[in-house]
């Protein structure tokens, strides 16, 4: 296997690596500004609050390192394509931990539901 003198480190290109998250950023953008727009809805209401910063914290997030892969595509700056996996790695694990939280709470809902149904 020969490797390439124009790629990064290792043989790589980061920018032929990237690139398909690169022409996604405009749908990285749009996905972004839809969760910052339901954690504001749900913020309005104090219940809502309560799990209303997850999307707005999550699309300020996702809509960061779409703006950091825009800055790579053009510049190739290296700095901004570690920022933008950060974020994306950022939006991940709070989503992920927030699904979890999520299916214990259904599972909780579900166990005294079904407590209260079997004992009256």
């Amino acid at each position: 296997m020969a490797i390439d003198s124009s790629a990064g480190e290792g043989g790589f290109d980061p920018m032929h690596l990237l690139q398909p998250l690169i022409k996604n950023c405009r749908w990285m953008k749009i996905m972004g500004v839809f969760l910052i727009l339901t954690g504001v809805i749900y913020c309005i209401t104090i219940f809502g609050a309560i799990v209303g910063f997850v999307p707005l914290w999550t699309g300020i997030v996702l809509f960061g390192a779409a703006n950091r892969l825009e800055s790579f595509g053009h510049a190739s700056n290296m700095a901004d394509a570690s920022k933008a996996m950060a974020k994306l790695g950022t939006f991940f694990k709070v989503n992920g931990i927030f699904l979890l939280f999520v299916i214990f709470f259904y599972g909780l809902i579900l166990l005294v539901a079904g407590i209260s149904f079997f004992t009256n």
